[in-house]
């Protein structure tokens, strides 16, 4: 099956996270048939800012960083922070195919950042 041949429809996914911990969150891809979808090849790229028309990132989460890893025969995607730090905000996440195909499995969505009450 060739990835995303069937067009991918974006969709919302708000995330709350807490301050001041390691923040991990995975995606499978699949597609419509529930077969995961081969990401092998592909890079990503994640912006947290305080609002869509935001100039200035919280946060920049990438395959180049080491803020998002992909597991491309898993069709796994995932998204890590060491150390949440930022304000809240919002965010979308991009995926570039090794064509140079750029497809947002994640449009504009809200990421909260919780203070704790327990700080080590």
């Amino acid at each position: 099956l060739t990835p995303f041949k069937v067009p991918m429809i974006p969709v919302r996914k708000p995330l709350t996270v807490q301050a001041g911990t390691t923040f991990e969150f995975v995606i499978r891809f699949k597609d419509r048939f529930r077969n995961i979808i081969d990401l092998t090849g592909y890079t990503a790229l994640m912006h947290i800012r305080e609002k869509a028309e935001s100039a200035s990132t919280l946060a920049v989460l990438s395959t180049e960083n080491g803020g998002i890893i992909i597991t491309g025969n898993l069709g796994k995607v995932t998204l890590f922070m060491p150390n949440v730090n930022i304000s809240s905000g919002v965010y979308d996440l991009l995926l570039i195919a090794p064509s140079g195909k750029k497809y947002k499995p994640i449009k504009t969505s809200s990421f909260t950042v919780e203070t704790g009450v327990t700080r080590a």
